[in-house]
């Protein structure tokens, strides 16, 4: 989201319409089942069919219903699928399969069905745009202008529709026209960054370089924090003998992203004496870009279905392109759909800049899965063709410690440290706290507490290192008024972590302050109340100020949540004796 006050209550406004278009869409009848019944894939289906237990109409429905909670998009297209074979007329089943299929990425799966979305629905913008998108990748212009002339329902559809109808008119070698319709889509104050954006894109395409610089400086000027804009400018001055102003953008590049792929790329070429490339080189690029540009910031977790369609339409639409690709494993990744993910990240070719950033983002997706041999032979890979690249040999490390591998850790950690060049600065201080968090697990709290120092001296307010440190003093009976004021920074920088709030309650219950560690164990318990750590701390901090019963209601509260086996006797322990023993904290 750009910090632009006038684009930002826009965007919130559309999140808001996208998340009614998302709840509109959903069949309503069933809201009680959880995410127990759901059906996880379609080889569960199959399996049913097998054994002669074919889904019904109502079956079919209901798998519908509950893989789609449980984010099984895949699966929740197939039942909504099986559900239409039934009862092929019924429009609620038509329109929830098409959006799905959009979610899904199967688009010509549901333009087959599009014709019956706009024979109920003519204003159903979703239709007109993937028949819009489908029509200008066919280069059928004439139908592809048609339907994004008909994106109109709310703010939303009309500034998509109205730069992908300016795109498809720039296909057809139309750029006067193009400019006059998103000159005209400018009345509306929050659209003014994205029409002028476009305007200078399609001005460039066309030979317009005069008209091009005066809507890039003007974007500039509407909203100067659109980083891909920032880009596309200084690619263009640097083009078009504008280097002074270039050289000024390219600094504020680096200075606010100096890690970034597009960033370096840049830079490469500056310093081989290139002239950068565009990163717009054609029409269909140019409505990728519209895409991926508004998906990426109308995402919410309220309607990341909305994302989802964005990105499948701009990958539709430039396959080779990386950036949706990337976004769409990201949003694949939170719904912890991470087969899917990798498949996305495995299609970003290995000459593409953001090739080692997709394979990272695999290794993790591989991680998730508890496939740790596979993350292993991907970071291992990346580390070998670049030796010296701290942020993927801190990122394995990470891998490593998720498995209490911490000896390995440990190791690989001083490996990323050993890298650096120079003394440390800021941005080296996780590497510091991750190889502190191995030295501890590990026995060795001398070196561990020199690397959380080591942290907090390159960046002092790390509420997480703060935390850390702050906890294992007085856990180990070490400089007590030092450590509790660490944590208590902490609470400051992080009001409502509940694991760190934990952590204040556990410290003043260690310094046998027991009232005060009620009042934040408390908190901290409704903060996290699923939590079994945090509710076995609570209970004993009960018994401790005399409340028994409600001690023993936490201890069992806290068995019930079915803690880590390491906890779990000496929480039977003081549920059988209605005594208090020795926690591991």
């Amino acid at each position: 989201m750009t910090s632009n006050s006038k684009i930002q209550p826009f965007f919130q406004k559309c999140q808001s319409q996208a998340k009614m278009l998302v709840v509109g869409l959903a069949l309503t009848g069933v809201v009680t089942l959880g995410n127990s019944f759901a059906f996880a894939s379609a080889e569960l289906k199959e399996d049913l069919a097998d054994r002669g237990y074919p889904l019904s109409l109502s079956g079919s429905y209901l798998a519908a219903l509950t893989a789609n909670r449980a984010k099984d998009i895949t699966a929740a297209s197939l039942y909504y699928d099986e559900a239409l074979k039934a009862d092929p007329d019924n429009q609620s089943l038509i329109e929830r399969a098409f959006f799905l299929r959009l979610v899904d990425g199967d688009l010509n799966g549901a333009i087959t069905i599009s014709d019956k979305i706009l024979d109920r629905d003519s204003d159903n913008w979703f239709a007109h745009m993937a028949l819009g998108v489908t029509s200008l990748r066919a280069k059928s212009l004439k139908k592809a202008i048609n339907a994004f002339e008909q994106m109109t329902d709310g703010p939303l559809a009309e500034l998509t529709g109205g730069l992908l109808h300016a795109w498809a008119l720039a296909a057809d070698g139309e750029h006067d026209a193009a400019l006059e319709l998103l000159a005209a889509l400018d009345g509306n104050e929050a659209f003014t960054p994205h029409t002028l954006y476009h305007s200078a894109l399609i001005a460039e395409s066309g030979g317009k370089v005069e008209e091009a610089t005066k809507f890039y400086d003007e974007a500039n000027k509407a909203d100067p924090n659109l980083v891909r804009k920032i880009e596309a400018l200084t690619r263009f001055q640097y083009r078009n003998g504008l280097e002074e102003k270039a050289k000024v953008n390219l600094d504020r590049l680096v200075t606010r992203l100096p890690n970034r792929n597009s960033v370096k790329a840049l830079v490469a070429e500056v310093a081989d004496g290139k002239k950068p490339a565009p990163h717009i080189m054609t029409p269909l690029q140019g409505a990728m870009e519209v895409l991926y540009g508004i998906g990426s910031i109308i995402g919410t977790d309220d309607n990341t279905e909305v994302s989802y369609i964005f990105m499948n339409l701009a990958s539709y639409l430039d396959p080779e392109n990386p950036l949706p690709r990337l976004l769409l494993g990201e949003l694949l990744e939170n719904d912890t759909r991470y087969s899917k993910a990798i498949e996305n990240y495995d299609g970003v070719k290995e000459d593409s800049i953001y090739f080692r950033s997709a394979r990272l983002r695999a290794a993790f997706a591989y991680n998730s899965l508890e496939k740790l041999n596979d993350a292993r032979t991907i970071m291992k890979e990346l580390i070998a063709q670049d030796p010296n690249d701290i942020t993927t040999i801190t990122s394995y490390g990470n891998i490593l410690r998720s498995h209490d591998l911490f000896e390995e850790a440990r190791t690989t950690y001083s490996n990323a440290i050993s890298k650096i060049k120079g003394e440390p600065t800021n941005i080296n201080w996780s590497v510091f706290y991750s190889r502190g968090i191995a030295n501890e697990r590990t026995k060795r709290w001398e070196e561990a507490e020199a690397d959380f120092r080591k942290a907090l001296e390159l960046s002092p307010n790390e509420p997480q290192v703060l935390n850390y440190l702050g906890y294992s003093l007085i856990d180990l009976g070490m400089k007590y008024e030092e450590a509790l004021k660490m944590i208590e920074k902490a609470v400051e920088l992080r009001p409502q972590d509940p694991f760190i709030i934990d952590s204040l309650g556990w410290a003043h219950y260690k310094l046998k302050n027991y009232e005060k560690a009620v009042e934040s164990l408390e908190r901290a318990v409704q903060l996290r109340p699923q939590d079994p750590i945090l509710n076995d701390h609570l209970g004993d901090a009960y018994w401790h100020v005399g409340r028994k019963l409600e001690a023993q209601f936490q201890w069992r509260h806290a068995r019930d949540l079915n803690p880590e086996e390491k906890y779990r006797d000496t929480i039977a322990k003081k549920i059988e004796t209605g005594q208090y023993v020795e926690s591991d904290g």
